[in-house]
């Protein structure tokens, strides 16, 4: 959005940085039929920023069934983490903050990607 001056707009550390390398590692890395792609997209609404993170991956659930076949021992908190320090971020007066994960399907019905769309509600603009 070019109404973002990124010079004087300050996002929570680490809070983009996980949801981004998941659409690498459990989205685009397991895409074998055509070229991964991400697009990292920032909106200002009102005073918030919105972030959208949109990959063509395999999809979710195509994703968890790549994982159970490895049988994973490491357990990602990075979500958990997120949803509590965007709770606890959301005070009374502010634009309140939010995470939503939403599975993309193409015209056939078959997965098509991911979108986890993060609102930030306490974005500092100096």
């Amino acid at each position: 959005d070019q109404r973002i001056d990124p010079e004087a707009t300050f996002i929570p550390v680490m809070l983009i940085q996980p949801f981004v390398e998941n659409a690498v590692i459990h989205g685009v890395l397991h895409q074998l039929e055509k070229p991964g792609k991400i697009d990292i997209r920032f909106i200002l609404d009102g005073k918030s920023v919105i972030c959208e993170i949109m990959d063509n991956g395999v999809g979710r659930a195509k994703a968890k069934d790549y994982e159970s076949e490895i049988k994973k021992d490491h357990k990602s908190a990075a979500l958990e983490i997120t949803r509590e320090r965007l709770a606890q971020a959301n005070e009374k007066g502010k634009p309140e903050s939010s995470l939503e994960s939403i599975d993309l399907f193409d015209e056939a019905g078959n997965a098509s990607g991911t979108k986890v769309v993060i609102r930030i509600g306490n974005v500092v603009f100096e």
